[in-house]
């Protein structure tokens, strides 16, 4: 009976060193996908960084005219060509000085208050999130009688960047 015993320790002695053993090989594994995934994040996330770089150098001379209500009838485009005019004065002029001449020519301009509208920049969608953030911070000082501002997705106020 001690013969079987021993016999049979011995046995779970060996499946438990065959256990340990995967356990082991299994914890490696996990300590490499560990590592692989880390290294996976930050590649996503410098690739999306990049991605955000490229679709903001894209919309650099775009801006968005909010406010104006569309028909499905309606031409925009001619709409838009005639709100610009009503904006910027000046004629000849190639497409950045065109873009540069609307966003000054916007602020303060009576036609876009009277109806209501306004020009912003196009930013990206993560643009637009960090702004969004930071926006209480621009309310705030504002409401103070500080200048505050964004220029793209840096927030201003009294002449110092802030962060969120």
């Amino acid at each position: 009976m001690v013969k079987e015993n021993l016999n049979s320790i011995n046995l779970l002695k060996e499946a438990l060193e065959v256990v340990h053993s995967e356990i082991f090989d299994i914890q490696k594994e996990n300590e490499d996908l560990k590592s692989k995934n880390e290294a996976n994040l930050k590649r996503i996330s410098e690739l999306d960084d990049r991605l955000n770089n490229q679709d903001r150098y894209c919309r650099r001379w775009n801006l968005r005219l909010e406010g104006l209500t569309e028909c499905a009838e309606d031409n925009v485009k001619a709409r838009v060509m005639e709100i610009c005019k009503e904006v910027v004065v000046e004629e000849d002029c190639n497409f950045v000085a065109t873009r540069d001449l609307t966003w000054k020519g916007a602020k303060g301009n009576d036609f876009l208050k009277k109806n209501k509208m306004y020009f912003k920049e196009d930013l990206t969608i993560k643009d637009r999130a960090a702004q969004n953030l930071l926006w209480p911070s621009i309310d705030k000082a504002r409401k103070e009688g500080k200048r505050a501002f964004f220029v793209g997705i840096k927030a201003i106020v009294d002449g110092k960047e802030i962060k969120s």
